[in-house]
């Protein structure tokens, strides 16, 4: 399996874990502060930690398999590693904010993380959908060996 191919099982992965996060939550509804008081919400965040281990993890990787990538000379890979921080960047400040909402909340006021993790789906699909559509062809003509992430 390639380091491309790596990536994107990864990023499947991600995306299963933040849809099994919403679906904990249950659908969203009119009822206001009080919409969803039986949410178990230690599940929810041992869930979520799971999800941000995943994320660390794959970010680790990320950076070692297109570390190269992004840092090699010209506009359009300068273009390209400002838009991947600044994804990277808005990411991370959306997951600390839905972790600090998840430490505080007990199923009480689960509109308010429903709406941050809705927030985070929408990042993340634009963050990663970026990768694939942008980076990942330029680690594709990548030669052998470079920017393959650690087993």
């Amino acid at each position: 399996m390639d380091t491309v191919d790596v990536l994107l099982e990864q990023h499947a992965g991600l995306r299963r874990r933040l849809a099994e996060l919403e679906t904990m939550l249950g659908p969203g509804g009119d009822a206001g502060w009080d919409d969803c008081s039986d949410c178990d919400m230690d599940r929810f965040q041992s869930a979520f930690k799971d999800f941000l281990a995943d994320l660390r993890s794959h970010e680790a990787a990320e950076t070692r398999a297109l570390g190269r990538v992004l840092e090699a000379p010209g506009p359009e890979r300068r273009e390209k590693r400002a838009a991947y921080a600044k994804s990277h960047e808005a990411l991370d400040h959306l997951v600390k904010l839905l972790g600090v909402e998840a430490t505080v909340d007990h199923g009480r006021h689960v509109y308010s993380i429903r709406h941050i993790v809705a927030r985070v789906r929408d990042e993340l699909e634009s963050h990663l959908a970026h990768e694939e559509r942008e980076i990942f062809p330029l680690l594709r003509r990548e030669p052998k060996g470079l920017g393959r992430p650690a087993a």
